[in-house]
C-alpha cells in the first residue's frame, strides 16, 4: 500500500489549503497507510473533520468515495465537511443535493445508507477506492464491515471506520483489538482520539476543567469510553491480563500437526463456540479460525489467528 495513498507530507500540503491543522494527538491518524484504518473517538473528539480532512487529503488519488451510515443523517457531518473544505480551495465541480458531490479531479463522493444491511453497498457493483464507515459504533451488522471490505479490495482501496464506541462488545468494539496486533492480516491500524485531543475544544487537554469534571460525575467505564475512547475490559473475563496485541499472532494452519476441538457451551442469546486448536512447539500457541470465534457478533470470515 506503500504508494497506494499520498504521504504525510503531500497530505500536508492539502491541509494547509483547506486551512486544517491537527492537534498532536490527532496527526498520527494521518500517517497510516493502513489498509483498514479504524478512528475510536470520543465525544466532541472532532473525528468527523478528522476523517473528512483525511479523505479530502486522498481525493487525488481515488475516482470514488462513499460515506455510509446506519441512516443517511449519519454521514452528514463528514459530507458537510467535504463540501466546505473541498468548496474553498476550489477543487469541487459538482454538488448533486445532499447526497453526491464531484471534485475537479473525477472524483465521486457518495453517501448511502446502510439501514436495510450490506446490500446498500454491494449493491451498486461499483469499486470505491475509499468506504468509509460513519459512526460506525452503531453500524448493526458486522456484515456491513466485511461488505465494505471486499468491495474496497476490488480497487485496492481502503476502508476508514470512525465513530464512539457505545459498549465495549459487539463488532465495533471487538476489532480494535484486532486491529491492534502487529500484522494483523486486515493490514489494518486503530487510533484513538480521547475528546480532550480536540484542544480547540478542551484548550486545557487532559487538565482542562470541563473533563476533569467530566471523569468526576461519569461512571468511570463511561467516562472511559465516550471520552477517554478507550475500550474498558469485561469483569468477567477469566484472564483480565489477556491483551491481544500481545497475546495473538498470525500462525497459519500446519497440516502436518493434529487438530484438537475445544468446545465452549454457551447459552441462549450467547454463543457456542467450537474451535479447532493446534499447539505449536514449546510456546504452546493455540490456532483458531476467525470464521468460528465470529459466531458471537453475527460475522464470518476464514482468517487464521494464534493465541497464547
Amino acid at each position: 500500500m506503500g504508494a497506494r495513498w499520498p504521504t504525510l507530507q503531500q497530505k500536508d500540503v492539502t491541509f494547509r489549503r483547506i486551512n486544517y491543522e491537527p492537534t498532536p494527538l490527532q496527526a498520527p491518524v494521518h500517517d497510516s497507510q493502513g489498509t483498514v484504518l479504524q478512528i475510536i473517538g470520543a465525544e466532541g473528539a472532532g473525528k468527523s473533520q478528522v476523517v473528512a480532512s483525511e479523505i479530502a487529503a486522498c481525493v487525488p488519488w481515488c475516482k470514488l468515495v462513499y460515506l455510509v451510515g446506519q441512516t443517511y443523517a449519519n454521514s452528514h457531518k463528514e459530507f458537510s465537511y467535504l463540501v466546505e473544505q473541498l468548496s474553498a480551495v476550489g477543487a469541487l465541480d459538482l454538488r448533486h443535493g445532499s447526497w453526491q458531490m464531484l471534485t475537479r479531479t473525477g472524483c465521486s463522493i457518495v453517501r448511502l445508507s446502510v439501514e436495510h444491511g450490506a446490500a446498500g453497498i454491494i449493491a451498486l457493483g461499483e469499486q470505491p477506492d475509499i468506504i468509509c464507515l460513519c459512526e460506525a459504533g452503531i453500524i448493526i451488522s458486522y456484515s456491513v464491515f466485511l461488505a465494505a471490505v471486499r468491495r474496497a479490495t476490488r480497487a485496492r482501496g481502503r476502508v476508514i471506520l470512525s465513530g464512539t464506541l457505545i459498549n465495549n462488545f459487539g463488532w465495533y468494539a471487538s476489532l480494535t483489538d484486532e486491529l491492534a496486533a502487529p500484522g494483523n492480516p486486515w493490514r489494518g491500524e486503530t487510533y484513538s482520539l480521547p475528546a480532550w485531543s480536540n484542544t480547540y475544544l478542551y484548550p486545557g487537554g487532559e487538565n482542562d476543567p470541563e473533563i476533569v469534571r467530566l471523569r468526576a460525575v461519569l461512571p468511570d467505564d463511561e467516562f472511559q469510553r465516550t471520552v477517554a475512547a478507550k475500550k474498558v475490559p469485561s469483569k468477567a473475563l477469566v484472564f483480565p491480563e489477556f491483551s491481544y496485541a500481545e497475546h495473538v499472532r498470525p500462525c497459519p494452519f500446519d497440516p502436518e500437526k493434529p487438530v484438537h476441538i475445544w468446545i465452549d457451551p454457551g447459552y441462549r442469546p450467547s454463543a457456542y463456540a467450537v474451535i479447532p486448536v493446534q499447539f505449536h512447539g514449546s510456546e504452546v500457541w493455540t490456532t483458531f479460525t476467525a470464521k468460528l470465534s465470529r459466531f458471537a457478533r453475527g460475522g464470518h470470515g476464514g482468517l487464521t489467528f494464534a493465541g497464547r
